[in-house]
């Protein structure tokens, strides 16, 4: 039986996917399963190159237009998994990706939202969306994007201060969300 070994959330573009690696050790075997469903079936590990083991099939498996690899290494009796999205590591990927993109989770009309603003494309999306938008100057501080999601009215404020910073504020009563870093 295999073992889920590691859990990962990969945002990629405007969604987020849950990634779980499974890994038999006993018959040298892993599996990739991306939100609940089989990605990468029984791949054969077996010894070779840098690391004590590593996936064959490429040793990458696609989510989106993230390619993801999962590396085994044997340190001591333990085994150590790296996760390379993009040919990144897992941490510098997941810097690059808040580079381009905000996001927020609030709850809106009783259910989670994943809201992410594309930073260099100005588009708002809304649970894998494309929201119809709006933008104006504020009257107190910068640039206001409003948009209405399951009939709830929300803007980002967009302001400067050392740097561009993006706020959402969701509802009537203005409910200042703060960023979510996957």
């Amino acid at each position: 039986m295999a073992d889920i070994v590691l859990k990962w959330a990969i945002p990629v573009g405007v969604h987020c996917f849950h990634v779980e690696f499974r890994h038999h050790t006993v018959a040298e075997e892993a599996s990739v399963f991306v939100d609940d469903t089989l990605n990468l079936e029984h791949c054969n590990v077996r010894p070779g190159g840098k690391y004590l083991f590593d996936l064959p099939h490429r040793q990458s498996s696609t989510i989106e237009k993230a390619t993801c690899a999962v590396y085994i290494r044997l340190d001591g009796f333990d085994y150590k998994y790296i996760l390379k999205v993009n040919g990144m590591s897992f941490e510098s990927y997941k810097k690059e990706f808040h580079k381009r993109y905000d996001v927020w989770n609030p709850i809106i009309g009783n259910r989670a939202t994943r809201i992410v603003l594309d930073k260099r494309e100005l588009t708002v999306w809304g649970r894998g969306t494309l929201l119809k938008s709006t933008r104006d100057f504020g009257p107190v501080e910068g640039v206001e994007t409003r948009f209405v999601i399951s009939g709830t009215f929300c803007k980002i404020i967009t302001f400067k201060t050392d740097i561009i910073r993006h706020n959402l504020y969701v509802g009537e009563n203005n409910l200042k969300i703060e960023p979510f870093l996957d």
